[in-house]
């Protein structure tokens, strides 16, 4: 596998370029084709997750880029193994920032739950993470998580472009919600919150206008799991 940023060329299992550290693009264990390529063109219902990581803006000042370049990989790998362990899939990383998908390419019921309980497990991963590397960051990161359910279309984005990714105001919420969160805030638009209300323990939620949408939109904070879901 050839490393995008550097061109180094890396084992098929690793999921870093062992040159520059970039994360290196993966397969899918059923085949070449990546996930998103078996439903591309299709409108799909799906529970989004976005987590965007705190903290490492400040710290690239005081660390060395290769350092915060090895920290910002182990976080990563930290959120994935809760994305892992609760079914979902990694669309893409943006910044630092991750987009999870629940629902693609196959969805089950249990989407919305199982996407909140992710959430309320990458807040453990990141406590885990700042306790791990104590002694090397400056200050303690955080995230700012925000969930939304809807529906996503799925295609090719760019002209000429054979790269498959999502698009929809599902999206844009879940992007909205999550900025207006916190440290280590879960934000949950309301059509994820009515799909899973009981299973999950809430905080205050309110009403937050987002930039081209008629209505206001319902949002709340997710606070922990009453009755956990086996994955």
């Amino acid at each position: 596998m050839i490393c995008p940023e550097c061109g180094t060329t890396s084992e098929n299992e690793q999921r870093f370029c062992g040159d520059c550290g970039a994360r290196l693009p993966q397969e899918n264990k059923r085949g070449t084709m990546p996930l998103l390529q078996r439903t591309s063109g299709e409108r799909r219902l799906a529970t989004i997750l976005l987590a965007d990581i705190k903290g490492f803006t400040s710290m690239a000042e005081r660390l060395d880029p290769e350092q915060v370049t090895l920290l910002i990989n182990a976080a990563f790998e930290k959120l994935a193994s809760s994305v892992q362990q609760a079914g979902g899939m990694v669309d893409k990383y943006i910044g630092d920032a991750m987009l999870v998908l629940f629902g693609l390419p196959e969805s089950q019921p249990d989407d919305p739950s199982r996407a909140l309980q992710c959430a309320l497990d990458m807040l453990v991963q990141i406590s885990a993470f700042n306790t791990e590397f104590a002694e090397t960051l400056p200050n303690p990161i955080s995230l700012h998580i925000g969930v939304n359910t809807g529906l996503l279309m799925i295609g090719a984005l760019g002209a000429g472009s054979q790269a498959t990714g999502v698009i929809g105001d599902a999206l844009n919420v879940a992007a909205h919600l999550e900025d207006i969160g916190s440290h280590d805030e879960i934000i949950v638009g309301d059509a994820t919150y009515q799909l899973a209300t009981a299973e999950f323990t809430w905080g205050e939620g309110g009403n937050v206008v987002v930039k081209d949408k008629i209505e206001a939109v319902g949002y709340h904070r997710l606070l922990a799991v009453r009755h956990p879901i086996a994955i």
